[in-house]
């Protein structure tokens, strides 16, 4: 029911045929991560928070990943998701997930339960055939295609590129093969690797490649490209720009990304900020209790 609930309300391919997502879900989610609301035996709407650790200073405190949250179209505006929300929040705090995050496109929603707005996203779109870089890398390197079963070269990368930053969340495995790599989506997304010269992974991107027309070759979205060095992060950007057959590029990028200053005509550039992850304090004294200070020689 609950799969069919999701599969339904997002128009997934899954909905015609539910045993692939019910494997999944046995397979994946422990029972107590999720949450259900019924009337009359029929369940109406379902959520599920799954465990994680988000990056503040340095440490990890403990996160609720809310995701997703659905409910049957006839059994909506009757208050069932609004409990759903509010049970999760009790045992968020209960399990001593200090955080909350979700992803939203009904931000109204979400606010009326505490979640705000605690990041942007900055989006570019170019035609490959259309963009040069003002610079050039200084090592070539090599770029190599990734299976689900190779996360964990990814996951080394990962883990330097944020460790001391503040946002990112911890990922395991599950997050990789199914989040990152699609394993298991009709449409697996493509993940590339770029060593140096001495074989060291200093970087990575991923991206779909819907299929096109051809006449309309389409666009591939960039879902993350992460680099811990210059030559990695120019190696990733003209390895995107060598797939020209595609009509459109679009990429989804954190807000201080250097992309248009390393772009030889900008106006070929065409930028926009979203919203992106909304957080929730689930315990604020626990939560202030975890939070290391940014710089702890100024206390």
């Amino acid at each position: 029911q609950a799969e069919f609930i999701a599969a339904y309300s997002f128009n997934s391919p899954d909905r015609r045929d539910l045993a692939r997502a019910v494997e999944r879900s046995r397979r994946f989610f422990r029972a107590e991560w999720s949450l259900a609301s019924f009337e009359d035996g029929e369940m109406t709407a379902f959520l599920r928070v799954l465990p994680s650790a988000m990056h503040v200073n340095g440490r990890g405190l403990s996160f609720g990943g809310v995701a997703p949250v659905v409910s049957l179209p006839q059994h909506r505006r009757k208050g069932h998701v609004g409990a759903l929300l509010r049970r999760a929040l009790a045992d968020m705090r209960e399990r001593g997930q200090v955080l909350s995050g979700l992803h939203t496109t009904h931000p109204a929603l979400y606010r009326r339960y505490g979640w705000e707005i605690a990041s942007v996203k900055r989006v570019y779109s170019f035609a490959p055939k259309e963009v040069s870089l003002a610079a050039q890398p200084s090592e070539r390197g090599r770029m190599r295609l990734l299976k689900p079963d190779d996360w964990a070269e990814v996951d080394r990368v990962y883990r330097l590129h944020s460790e001391r930053r503040t946002g990112p969340l911890q990922r395991i495995d599950l997050w990789w093969r199914e989040a990152v790599f699609g394993a298991s989506s009709p449409l697996p997304a493509d993940v590339a690797l770029w060593e140096n010269g001495r074989g060291e992974a200093q970087g990575y991107v991923v991206y779909l490649q819907p299929a096109g027309q051809d006449d309309q070759p389409g666009i591939m979205p960039v879902r993350e490209l992460v680099a811990l060095s210059p030559d990695a992060y120019l190696n990733l950007i003209l390895y995107l720009l060598r797939h020209d057959l595609k009509q459109e590029i679009v990429w989804y990028a954190p807000p201080d990304d250097p992309f248009l200053s390393l772009v030889a005509d900008a106006t070929k550039v065409k930028v926009r900020e979203e919203y992106d992850l909304f957080l929730r304090i689930c315990d604020v004294e626990a939560a202030l209790k975890q939070r290391p200070l940014a710089y702890p020689d100024h206390q």
